[in-house]
């Protein structure tokens, strides 16, 4: 088969591939994600979440089930989101780790 270095990877060497910032791997299809923490530190993605394309990651989210055990819960959307999938989401209010009290209206 035809052997091929991907998203801008140079071939070096037979079978050798060196990969532009953002991929990895033998062919340099495989995206990093990559992103800085309050603390200094880089993760990928966080929680589940799955790297997409080059730091681009896609959260894991569903629909909440707290309906299913107080009847007055409102349903709607939980899981994590961010770039990194590290804020929490939940259905029956927002995350605000600034303690700002800036949630869009009628939230």
């Amino acid at each position: 088969g035809i052997y091929a270095c991907y998203n801008g990877g140079s071939c070096i060497a037979p079978d050798v591939c060196t990969c532009r910032d953002g991929y990895e791997g033998f062919d340099c299809k495989t995206p990093t994600c990559r992103h800085e923490q309050v603390d200094g530190k880089v993760v990928g993605c966080l929680n589940g979440g799955i790297c997409m394309g080059k730091d681009n990651c896609q959260c894991k989210q569903m629909e909440s089930s707290l309906w299913l055990k107080y009847a007055n819960a409102e349903r709607g959307i939980t899981g994590w989101m961010g770039p990194d999938c590290s804020m929490p989401m939940c259905a029956q209010g927002y995350f605000d780790p600034l303690c700002e009290d800036t949630a869009p209206l009628n939230e």
